[in-house]
């Protein structure tokens, strides 16, 4: 409501909020109020990730560039959202990190019992393939 009132969206010194109509219009515009906001923090994300995306790093390069651009991201959105600023104080973790520790989680690591029975698993399986199956067949 802040915003509405500072850009001029809503006067409040004409509010009733006892009219009806007049509380229909001012959730209408705080709603596309929050939409003009969610638009230009998509497009600041999508630049962002343009700009580290684009850019040739080696490996340790790019994990420094993404953790910075990650914490500057961040800041902005508990600027731009105060109201959900738990949602984005999370620890900075990259997606490769979650993707690792997911597949860790799921089937383990080599040399770990998990993962050396998802492979045995896998090599049965494949021996168990009847060939002749897979090959094509001449007309």
């Amino acid at each position: 409501m802040v915003r509405a009132a500072v850009s001029g969206a809503i006067d409040f010194r004409q509010a009733d909020p006892f009219d009806t109509w007049w509380r229909r219009r001012l959730h209408w515009i705080l709603e596309e109020i929050d939409n003009q906001e969610h638009r230009k923090l998509t497009e600041i994300q999508h630049r962002h990730w343009v700009t580290v995306m684009g850019n040739g790093l080696n490996e340790e390069g790019w994990d420094k560039a993404y953790d910075h651009a990650q914490i500057t991201l961040k800041k902005l959105m508990q600027l731009t959202f105060p109201w959900h600023k738990d949602v984005f104080t999370s620890p900075v973790q990259s997606e490769r990190e979650d993707v690792l520790a997911s597949w860790r989680a799921e089937w383990g690591y080599p040399g770990e019992p998990k993962y050396d029975a998802m492979v045995a698993n896998l090599e049965e399986l494949f021996k168990s393939v009847d060939k002749s199956d897979i090959r094509p067949q001449l007309a």
